[in-house]
């Protein structure tokens, strides 16, 4: 697509809907369990991540097309869940309680940084507590989830989020995750303050010419990108720098043509990082072993950049198979290691990927994705309708 980087050692062959090991009956239960009782090991390390993990169960969801038949008749499940997420919505957090213009606006993972603070749940927003925060990774969550529900964001505090995202922005365009403590930046804040400003609308409040000189400078000579500038190669990262670039309409034909941003040369570089991370499955890093999710940061890129079909899916699929337990519809990082919530959604998310790459494919059971924010396409279809309308029109900063 963007450089002539040989296509013919590699092919995607013709597959069926799914792979006949894949129970999708048994993926969905996996996925509601979690969905229905949150276990104590979860509950006890990453409750202040509950968003991410509720997108997991959620989009997970969606891809296997349950989303709406795990909703009761009236859509009370989904309408608590709506509820629940406007509930961790922040409306201000302020360093001066006389200057608004300090606020600080998003979603917080969950209740767990609220404490005694919270004594009416009915008005959370009144909660004065200085470690209850919102941050950039779990605003990202909640408003995924929200669009995959069908929520039409009305309620979403977009213009005060936006300048939150924009006061996260770093003088060297990297994103931190609060603007309480911007030493804590990686590419991965800039992925999510990029999605957050690409859903809600917003682009131009970030500082585009700056994310991308910062993105510029986390790719390394192997081709792939780091967390930050002089750090390691690493597929999530790299993912995360793609995919930022294109919802920022820097990897348009015309774009790499004039060599504004990535040229054809880096692409190609990009392109053979990610190719060489495919052992049987595939590696986060050179010289480490394979892991399922790896399997959705390369591939995801590969299709953001137009070459998924230089990957081996036979081989794919046969590392997914090693690490599904048909026992509970899950998926381990490795085979021989338990299920678990984030590896199973990654991996139901690469078989999406991976069925929908032969665009031959009509009759398949899995949703496909729009790759770059990580949901479904039916629910970035909903997000530009609601792009579309006077309520969701264009902020200019």
């Amino acid at each position: 697509m963007y450089s002539n980087f040989s296509k013919k050692t590699y092919h995607i062959k013709k597959i069926m809907s799914s792979p006949s090991w894949f129970n999708i009956k048994k993926s969905e239960k996996f996925l509601k369990r979690f969905g229905d009782v949150f276990p104590s090991e979860y509950a006890k390390a990453v409750d202040s991540n509950k968003q991410t993990f509720n997108s997991f169960i959620i989009i997970g969801l969606d891809i296997l097309k349950c989303l709406d038949k795990c909703c009761d008749e009236d859509n009370k499940s989904a309408n608590e869940m709506v509820e629940w997420i406007y509930r961790t919505q922040i409306y201000g957090k302020f360093d001066d309680v006389d200057s608004s213009s300090n606020a600080e606006f998003g979603f917080r993972g969950s209740f767990m940084t609220a404490g005694n603070y919270i004594k009416d749940s009915d008005h959370l927003e009144d909660a004065k507590n200085e470690y209850d925060i919102p941050t950039i990774s779990q605003t990202y969550s909640a408003l995924c989830v929200l669009l995959s529900l069908g929520d039409d964001l009305t309620r979403v505090k977009r213009k005060e989020i936006l300048q939150s995202v924009k006061e996260c922005q770093r003088e060297d365009g990297g994103i931190a995750v609060s603007k309480y403590d911007l030493e804590e930046y990686d590419m991965r804040m800039v992925y999510c303050g990029v999605s957050i400003a690409y859903i809600l609308n917003g682009l131009d409040y970030l500082d585009k010419n700056r994310i991308i000189s910062f993105i510029k400078k986390c790719k390394s000579f192997h081709g792939g990108f780091g967390m930050r500038p002089g750090l390691e190669a690493h597929s999530g990262s790299t993912f995360c720098a793609i995919a930022s670039l294109h919802l920022l309409g820097m990897l348009t034909p015309s774009v790499i043509d004039e060599g504004r941003c990535l040229t054809k040369n880096d692409i190609e570089e990009t392109v053979r990082f990610c190719v060489s991370r495919q052992i049987v499955g595939f590696s986060g890093r050179i010289n480490k072993n394979e892991d399922a999710c790896y399997t959705f940061w390369v591939c995801g890129t590969l299709q953001i950049l137009g070459y998924l079909s230089v990957v081996s899916t036979s081989n794919a699929f046969k590392f997914l198979e090693h690490c599904y337990d048909n026992f509970t519809g899950g998926f381990a990082k490795l085979p021989g290691y338990p299920p678990d919530i984030l590896h199973s959604y990654f991996s139901i998310a690469s078989i999406s990927l991976l069925l929908h790459a032969d665009k031959q494919n009509e009759d398949l059971v899995v949703s496909p994705l729009f790759v770059p924010l990580n949901i479904t396409k039916q629910a970035y279809l909903h997000l530009i309708s609601l792009h579309e309308t006077s309520n969701f029109s264009h902020i200019n900063f």
